[in-house]
């Protein structure tokens, strides 16, 4: 039988669990799912634009074991020391990407320096199974060479 005290920590527990973004990150019964079937890194940038336009959560899965090579950077958040440079679109809302064992990874013959992943202030990113790898941090910044982030980050 749960009493006056029980309620209350359980609401404690609720509302700790909604603040750090983790409670809106583990249900898709209102979003969207995204399966890529290639390792086309083209197909992770749309996904990710898809995503960023939704409202709800969208979880894109990854192709399993498979590498996304990133060739090229756009511009990503910027700092008090300019602008960055990112190989994914900034995360703008709530993605989850189920990476299925697959690698995300700056293509080492790209000729462009840019960091992986940006999650913006709005942004929140739950990024499952993956690897993040090849990214750069310029020499004149201190964060992130594989994810620079300002939102919500949980990495499992």
């Amino acid at each position: 039988m749960f009493n006056r005290r029980h309620l209350t920590w359980a609401a404690v527990l609720v509302s700790l669990l909604m603040i750090g973004g983790i409670a809106s990150m583990t249900s898709a019964q209102d979003g969207d799912i995204i399966t890529l079937t290639d390792d086309d890194p083209q197909s992770l940038i749309g996904a990710i634009n898809d995503a960023n336009a939704s409202s709800v959560l969208t979880i894109i899965e990854l192709m399993p074991d498979a590498t996304y090579s990133l060739t090229d950077a756009r511009d990503g958040i910027s700092l008090d020391v300019g602008p960055t440079a990112v190989g994914l679109p900034i995360i703008e809302s709530m993605i989850r990407i189920t990476g299925n064992g697959a690698t995300i990874e700056r293509d080492l013959e790209a000729e462009d320096e840019f960091r992986i992943m940006d999650v913006s202030s709005s942004g929140s990113l739950l990024l499952e199974d993956a690897t993040i790898r090849g990214g750069y941090l310029t020499p004149t910044s201190s964060v992130g060479g594989a994810i620079q982030n300002f939102g919500t980050l949980q990495i499992n």
